[in-house]
């Protein structure tokens, strides 16, 4: 049954939110190949709605109201370290402590609810992306604003369609989040913060010290894949690579046969919109069309071929081998809190992001 995919949720609200993603994600791209301009407003435009995609993604067990609130706010913070990462991307040293606050704060929040986790994990993985973007104050600003009317612009068509798909609101579900805690200060979790602060500052060292292209894919890796269960670390690991170079081998197909931006755009549709569907199914899966729509962008902004690929799969290593190491280097730690808290598991989040 289909309702039964490994790979993909054929949820009535997650076929509509893909829709959605992939709707807006083409009218955007179609306007950025069409004004013949290399528009990077347009860029964060396309890239805060995908970002709130994923946010609307984890919320769908809300109700709708419930769901447009949270993401309309989280479209403004996300904004605002969108801001934070243009304008500091020069600024190494600055830049790296600004990544350890952030991703620390994602380490004490990982516990927590689905929403509350992923939210801080793409409020940091915003910093990074945008220090791919270095800017000046005033250019960090316009980007950070197109980001946020990006994401805005799907919390809109998400507002427009609950007009037709009414659902009843209740302030139970509303209620239960607000009481839950943000932050957690316990030993694991501050271990787990430490753990992950440290993979995503020697991925961003490593990626500096070697002057990568798109060196920020490589922290971005390390933040998306070292989990507070070892054990799923690994599985994210395993995934994230093999999703990696098997949507590079559909990338390269695409580019090497398509070379029209204008159908390169019209490509964006069924890209956010596997995306959308697979992201609370099968990690390795979200990583594998994801891969296909970052060739795809890339590939309408600038004639990369499949440079871009290699680019990718060279960071992805990278992160994956910072995450590794640190693994490794907090293995005793682990191991002796494995003992002391065999009995305390707690669940991991569903959404695979």
């Amino acid at each position: 049954m289909l309702s039964h995919n490994k790979f993909l949720s054929f949820n009535r609200e997650t076929i509509h939110l893909g829709i959605r993603s992939g709707i807006l994600g083409t009218i955007l791209s179609l306007w950025f190949v069409l004004s013949g301009s290399n528009n990077v407003a347009l860029i964060q435009a396309i890239l805060g709605m995908f970002i709130v995609s994923i946010i609307e993604a984890a919320a769908l067990t809300f109700t709708v109201k419930t769901r447009l609130i949270i993401t309309t706010i989280f479209c403004f913070l996300a904004g605002f370290a969108g801001f934070i990462g243009c304008a500091i991307a020069d600024n190494f040293l600055l830049l790296s402590l600004i990544l350890l606050i952030f991703t620390f704060m994602v380490g004490v929040t990982s516990s927590e609810t689905d929403l509350t986790a992923i939210s801080s994990l793409f409020i940091a993985n915003v910093v990074i992306v945008n220090s791919g973007f270095p800017a000046s104050t005033k250019d960090s600003f316009i980007y950070a604003a197109s980001f946020t009317l990006g994401g805005l612009s799907l919390v809109f068509f998400s507002y427009i369609h609950s007009l037709f798909y009414y659902v009843k609101y209740s302030t139970k579900d509303l209620l239960i989040y607000r009481q839950r805690k943000i932050f957690n200060y316990e030993e694991r979790d501050i271990l787990f913060a430490i753990r992950i602060s440290v993979a995503v500052f020697l991925a961003n060292a490593i990626s500096h010290f070697f002057n990568l292209p798109e060196g920020y894919w490589a922290p971005m890796t390390a933040l998306l894949i070292l989990k507070i269960d070892h054990d799923f670390s690994w599985e994210r690991i395993s995934h994230r690579f093999f999703g990696t170079i098997w949507g590079s081998v559909l990338a390269i197909i695409l580019i090497s046969i398509i070379h029209s931006k204008v159908v390169l755009a019209f490509l964006m549709f069924p890209a956010l919109f596997f995306i959308v569907i697979s992201i609370a199914k099968h990690y390795g899966a979200y990583v594998f069309f994801l891969t296909a729509m970052v060739t795809i962008l890339f590939n309408m902004i600038n004639d990369y071929g499949t440079r871009i690929t290699k680019e990718r799969i060279l960071d992805t290593v990278l992160g994956v081998a910072a995450v590794i190491l640190v693994i490794y280097l907090f293995m005793p730690l682990s191991r002796m809190r494995r003992k002391q808290n065999n009995h305390d598991s707690k669940p991991r989040n569903n959404i695979q992001v």
